[in-house]
Parts: structure tokens; sequence; C-alpha cells
């Protein structure tokens, strides 16, 4: 009885194979490249308004022009600044030709008094805390 000498099974190298190691440079190299790109260029904010308003419209899942923000109060710390966010988000893609300058001068006051509530509050908050903590 003869024994036939066993052949030595060859190992898989270990690690990523070659080809891999170049793809993700290649990917990495492209990711870089469009970075740069988004980083140099301009964004025309009407523009993008009017692109919004124009997928808003065209892609929405809500039968007769109805949208899921509105109702009800955001669970945020930032509920006081998302007060009037269903009024800008209606009007997205307007123009400041289609509002009257009335109404933008209307909207302006309630901006400057919503950040002078928003400061005093802060301001108490803030006082309140360092008479707690003992800070001057």
């Amino acid at each position: 009885m003869k024994r036939l000498a066993r052949k030595k099974t060859e190992e898989a190298p270990k690690g990523a194979p070659e080809w891999m190691t170049t793809f993700s440079d290649l990917m990495n190299l492209l990711l870089c490249f469009f970075v740069l790109l988004f980083a140099m260029s301009n964004v025309d904010q009407e523009k993008f308004d009017q692109v919004a308003a124009s997928l808003s419209s065209s892609f929405s899942i809500f039968s007769g022009g109805k949208s899921s923000i509105g109702d009800g109060q955001l669970i945020n710390m930032g509920v006081a600044q998302l007060n009037d966010f269903n009024q800008y988000f209606s009007n997205m893609g307007q123009t400041t030709e289609s509002i009257d300058g009335e109404e933008i001068e209307q909207l302006k006051q309630l901006l400057a008094e919503a950040n002078k509530a928003e400061t005093e509050k802060m301001y108490d908050n803030i006082t309140e805390m360092s008479a707690q903590y003992n800070l001057d």
C-alpha cells in the first residue's frame, strides 16, 4: 500500500483583494472632486426655492395640496423658532414680487418681535442660572 503525498493547499491572501484598494482610491478621489465642486458653487436662493416648490407640487403625496406641517406643535427645543414654518412652507417658491410690500413689513415686524421675545427669555434664563450658581 503506497501512500500518496498530500498536496499542500494554498492559503488565500489575507486582506482585501488588490483591485478593491484601487477602486476605493478612485471612489475617494471622486468624492473629493465633487465636494470641491460643491464648495466652489454658488447657490441661487430664488432658483432653489422655485425648484423645491416645483418638486414639492410634482411629487406631493398629500391630496388637495395639503401638507403634514402645521397641525399641532413640534416637540423640539426650537419650537419658538418654528411657529411660522407652515406659512414659510406654503409660500415656498414665491418671489418677493408676488408678496405685498405691506406683508413683507408685517413679516419683518413679527420676526423682530419674536427675536426680541426669545432674547428676553434667554436673558432671564441666564440671569436665573447665574444667581442659582453664584456666578458674576
